[in-house]
């Protein structure tokens, strides 16, 4: 089951970072153990035909829950790279874990490097594997003359991606010295190729029972504005979140007509609240928009045989994380 943003990400680059604006990340000590718990409720929402981008409407109260676990371990190594006040914290963290949702299991390792208090540079590599559970499927390939998805069995395909990031962060209060001056900006892109084994090139697929997928290079880039406050509702802010592939080619044939370079974008408010030294949780509801189509329609399984139209905003999902730092 996809869970991406914020909270994903994060499975990505810019949510790993923004924590490293807490003091207890900067006085790590080795190896820190980590396990991350993630949810989402997405309510049901109109799909439209128009040649206009519009926003969708609720047209029901739940379409479907998705929900994850991390477990990591990460190890921080300082790099002496000077005596300058903005070198002498230069590190190296490398990070291993692995994902675990109803659907699948992808064993992951990246490591950041943080030459300066305000850039990171990361690179990893993640990998799994699925199964079905009835009508959900962890890893599947469509089946174009009958428009359904056929599963693999579990391990018989796997999942793959590999990227790179740089970040870029700031906080005000570095500069200007007080409780309440820490007013934060963090801006990160990511390129990164995602591929399943076992289709051919141009095949849609479906991982962690989300669709319409094909192997290539894609890009993810984020902003956060966030500000700190010193209670135990630690941060608030907006993250915004755009990503899609490079080339509309890599969806071959549906290319021109599905737009396969569509952009995605998803805007999510969030609060931060800190509930012991170990613990944390953070709520975001999310606004997103995807693509409208000429024609009415049918369902998920045919999306790409449709023809797009135009952009299509609706209200996506409301998520919830909670991170334990053993």
């Amino acid at each position: 089951m996809r869970f991406r943003t914020i909270f994903c990400a994060v499975l990505c680059a810019v949510v790993f970072s923004f924590a490293s604006f807490s003091q207890s990340d900067s006085e790590q000590k080795g190896i820190r153990f980590s396990v991350v718990l993630e949810g989402a409720f997405y309510p049901s929402s109109e799909r439209l035909h128009s040649a206009e981008p519009h926003f969708s409407m609720l047209d029901g109260f739940y379409n479907r829950v998705e929900g994850r676990a991390l477990f990591s371990a990460a190890y921080k190594i300082p790099i002496v790279l000077g005596s300058h006040w903005l070198l002498k914290d230069s590190s190296v963290t490398v990070l291993a874990g692995a994902e675990l949702t109803p659907l699948t299991i992808a064993p992951f390792i990246r490591a950041d490097f943080s030459p300066l208090p305000f850039l990171v540079f990361s690179a990893g590599v993640s990998g799994g594997s699925g199964w079905a559970i009835s009508s959900l499927y962890g890893i599947a390939a469509l089946d174009e003359e009958s428009r359904t998805y056929e599963p693999f069995t579990a391990f018989s395909a796997w999942y793959y991606d590999v990227w790179a990031s740089a970040l870029f962060q700031f906080d005000l209060g570095a500069i200007v010295k007080g409780d309440w001056t820490h007013v934060l900006f963090l801006a990160g892109y990511k390129v990164i190729y995602k591929g399943v084994s076992g289709v051919s090139w141009h095949e849609v697929w479906k991982w962690q029972n989300s669709g319409n997928k094909v192997n290539g290079l894609q890009y993810e880039a984020s902003v956060i504005i966030g500000y700190q406050l010193p209670f135990a509702v630690h941060r608030i802010g907006v993250i915004t979140d755009l990503f899609g592939n490079y080339d509309s080619d890599d969806y071959g044939k549906f290319g021109d007509s599905y737009k396969g370079d569509f952009v995605t974008v998803k805007i999510s408010p969030f609060v931060q609240v800190v509930v012991s030294k170990k613990d944390e949780i953070s709520i975001a509801a999310q606004v997103a928009n995807r693509r409208a189509f000429d024609e009415e329609y049918p369902g998920v399984n045919e999306e790409v045989f449709l023809h797009f139209a135009s952009y299509e905003w609706f209200f996506n999902r409301i998520g919830a994380r909670w991170t334990h730092i053993f």
